[in-house]
């Protein structure tokens, strides 16, 4: 909301805040405090929130709140490291202070209002915007950035995932490019960043998600997560699949020319030497790479024939773990609309540093027995392996998938796919390391969560379809809710007790990362150097970290040139 009058309470006494931008609901202000714990509210036109907030003696500034949200910031319990004997991965840009979970960031775009109606109305497909995002406790405003419709959505939801690209040399940490996905297809709206954060615990390099409140003009438009975005289908200008390569794999500073990126949805069968052959994977990338640089790998792939000696040589041009940790998610979160059971939503890269290929998994929606086609959570893998999960719709996909298949058919491969499965459960993926994060999570999210359902859709299509209710059932309810079988933590439990009774074991009873364990066997180890797996998390860094690229909003510069000394204190409030 935006209001004439903003001030904040201070244990009764009432302190005026001021905008310093007009066009953005941002207000600061600096108070004379007495010494102790300090009990304030943010008042709005009259009106006082209904809660009363705390700012410790330890600190003298408060974080971003928001008027109405009672919780800025609460730290969530870490998902556990399955895999500690893989090296930290190092070369991915920072995450802070943009990746930081136990903030909800908030998004504001101001542009033309009469522009912002043809958008809304989809007659136009992208708008520019002047652009700010407000972290915990720091903001940075860009210019000219391209707010975009993302046009392979369906037209049936009103609440639409968007693209965003900044411009010229502007970056968030070295990231250029994200995608706004909407979460309007599922009630929790939790999938997509739960599945991805677990990826993460493990090390994969894929898009980075987080939760997100979006303004335009001041005006609110839901609850998106906001991720790496690795694909260009609409107005956005610029290479965004070199920005995400650079971003994931170079520190946001690659050193040559970024080629040799693809989508697609083809199942990685060897179709000859002809690169006319495999125009099913795309690549929209600016300096035109050719698919013959992945033509050899793909003829290894088909030749493995059960053989250590073919499954060695392939290994040496992809990344294994990579293959083996995004198709043990597939399959443990029934990711129908993936690789394993559907030939989709993947994207694969030939790094330079290690000239090896790495297989990107995306897309996480359909998980966790959401519009479940044809899984249960008994089944075992070897239901994937033997093309039993295939999703019921017109465009069947192939009917093998050799990326994995092939693989599977050598026994050290396998037994090397099932250690790792078997770890990921044992210390991930059950219900206790699992419901401690996720139903902390969901408790961080019940604000955000009504008051997107509050807010009426702005552009054509089918409004929220979900309720409050189905949210909290769809997280940790016994039964089927709003397009699911299972809720979150039902769903988990009952994968968990499928993989635990077929290798006969017990998952760990505290949540806490794997022991250190000899390296899982089962392949030619890599060179010394290779510097390609690597688990790495967002709690593994510090947190109240200043943003260290593009403009500063001038907000915040006033705020803290201002400074704080004695016994002042700064209050920060967007409304």
């Amino acid at each position: 909301m935006d209001g004439d009058s903003v001030s904040v309470s201070i244990n009764g006494q009432s302190q005026a805040l001021s905008a310093p931008t007009p066009s953005i609901p941002f207000y600061t202000g600096v108070a004379t405090v007495p010494d102790g714990d300090i009990s304030y509210q943010y008042v709005v036109d009259g009106k006082p929130e209904a809660f009363t907030r705390i700012l410790p003696a330890t600190s003298n500034i408060t974080f971003n709140d928001l008027y109405g949200r009672s919780i800025s910031y609460k730290p969530l319990p870490p998902f556990p490291n399955p895999l500690p004997n893989r090296p930290k991965w190092t070369r991915e840009s920072p995450l802070l202070p943009l990746y930081d979970y136990a903030y909800v960031p908030v998004l504001h775009f101001t542009t033309d209002p009469g522009q912002l109606t043809q958008f809304n109305n989809m007659s136009i497909p992208y708008v520019t915007t002047t652009f700010t995002i407000f972290y915990a406790n720091g903001a940075q405003t860009f210019q000219n950035v391209v707010v975009a419709l993302h046009q392979d959505e369906p037209i049936y939801e009103a609440k639409r995932a968007l693209s965003i690209g900044l411009t010229g040399a502007d970056s968030i940490n070295g990231r250029k490019y994200f995608k706004l996905r909407d979460l309007a297809r599922e009630p929790t709206q939790m999938r997509e960043v739960t599945y991805g954060g677990m990826l993460h615990a493990c090390g994969l390099v894929t898009p980075n998600q987080i939760h997100v409140r979006v303004y335009i003009n001041k005006i609110p438009y839901g609850l998106f997560a906001m991720t790496d975005y690795t694909r260009v289908k609409n107005g956005i200008q610029g290479n965004t699949r070199e920005g995400f390569a650079a971003s994931a794999f170079f520190n946001g500073s690659p050193p040559a020319p970024i080629i040799d990126w693809f989508e697609g949805s083809g199942n990685f069968a060897y179709l000859g030497d002809d690169p006319a052959a495999y125009k099913q994977y795309e690549s929209r990338n600016d300096l035109s790479p050719t698919v013959k640089d992945l033509i050899p790998s793909l003829k290894l792939l088909a030749n493995i024939n059960g053989t250590q000696e073919g499954a060695d040589a392939f290994a040496q041009t992809w990344d294994i773990d990579q293959i083996f940790i995004s198709m043990i998610f597939e399959y443990l979160c029934e990711s129908w609309d993936g690789y394993w059971s559907n030939s989709r939503n993947y994207a694969f890269y030939l790094d330079p540093v290690t000239n090896k290929w790495f297989y990107i998994t995306q897309d996480f929606d359909y998980t966790f027995s959401m519009y479940s086609r044809g899984d249960t959570p008994n089944s075992t893998y070897q239901v994937w392996e033997n093309n039993q999960a295939r999703p019921l719709i017109p465009k069947d996909p192939p009917t093998t998938m050799p990326l994995i298949n092939n693989l599977l058919a050598v026994p050290s491969y396998r037994k090397r796919f099932e250690d790792t499965l078997v770890a990921i459960v044992k210390y991930l993926y059950n219900p206790v390391a699992f419901n401690q994060r996720v139903l902390a999570h969901a408790e961080r999210l019940a604000e955000e969560i009504k008051w997107d359902l509050s807010n009426p859709r702005l552009m054509p299509g089918n409004p929220n379809r979900w309720t409050y209710e189905q949210f909290l059932s769809g997280v940790n309810g016994t039964g089927a809710t709003g397009g699911a079988k299972y809720s979150l933590t039902r769903y988990v439990q009952a994968r968990a007790e499928t993989v635990a009774k077929q290798f006969n074991f017990q998952w760990n009873p505290v949540a806490q990362d794997a022991p250190a364990v000899p390296p899982i066997t089962g392949a030619a180890p890599p060179p010394s150097n290779d510097p390609v797996t690597g688990g790495r998390s967002i709690d593994d860094q510090p947190v109240r970290k200043a943003a260290t690229s593009g403009a500063v909003s001038k907000g915040l510069v006033q705020m803290l040139m201002a400074g704080v000394v004695g016994l002042s204190a700064v209050f920060i409030v967007y409304v």
